[in-house]
């Protein structure tokens, strides 16, 4: 945990602020896919499993979702190219 905290400091202040908007954005569009998830829980695993499977195939087709993931991986391989070069 000490080695996480260390490179946080080496990081710039801009590059902390897109990440921490970038998991409020994450937290925002998946909340109710978790919430949907959790109304799941039941003492039947068998249930639990009927119960999940509309909740993925939503996720699956869920636009937004896809695009921000593909913006999310686009972003992590610009700045690890970045990265090399400077």
């Amino acid at each position: 945990m000490s080695r996480l905290v260390a490179n946080l400091r080496v990081l710039p202040g801009g590059l902390i602020a897109w990440l921490a908007v970038g998991f409020l954005v994450w937290g925002f569009l998946l909340t109710p896919y978790a919430l949907a998830a959790y109304d799941c829980k039941d003492d039947s695993e068998v249930a639990d499993i009927q119960c999940l499977k509309p909740i993925a195939q939503e996720l699956r087709q869920d636009s937004n979702i896809a695009t921000y993931a593909t913006a999310t991986v686009a972003a992590i391989i610009a700045l690890q190219l970045s990265r090399r070069a400077g």
